[in-house]
């Protein structure tokens, strides 16, 4: 989780390299895209916080996250791979915003399997108890 994290806040920060010579419907559209990564970052901070307490509420939650982030991770990457090509000025934003959207989705659905596995929702559910009965 920590790692989408970081590659949630590097992809935010790159997305606002490079604003120009983009027209203002474009600076728009990649200025909202990085807010919004910056705040889903936050979102997997506390939510991340909360899985490793224990909390199986945090563990549905960030379930649901994921996947939300993942289907935020096809419809961006679609989009700034329409305004970051890799004929421009930096190709090496255009190929490494490329290789952070492919490590985000195969993290997201690696992540997404783990917290659905019965042994992790086992393993909540018995920090739940330890928790009620004081152990914790």
């Amino acid at each position: 989780m920590v790692f989408t994290v970081a590659l949630a806040l590097f992809s935010g920060g790159m997305i606002l390299t490079d604003l120009g010579e983009l027209d203002a419907e474009a600076r728009g559209t990649l200025i909202t895209l990085s807010i919004f990564c910056l705040t889903i970052a936050l979102s997997f901070i506390a939510a991340t916080l909360g899985v490793l307490r224990g909390r199986n509420a945090a563990r549905i939650a960030s379930f649901v996250m994921y996947g939300i982030f993942l289907a935020f991770n096809g419809c961006a990457g679609s989009i700034v791979g329409i305004y970051v090509t890799a004929d421009a000025d930096a190709p090496w934003q255009a190929h490494t915003f490329t290789f952070l959207m492919v490590a985000l989705f195969v993290v997201d659905i690696v992540i997404i399997i783990l917290l659905a596995l019965g042994e992790t929702a086992r393993w909540f559910h018995a920090m739940t108890a330890a928790r009620r009965a004081g152990l914790i």
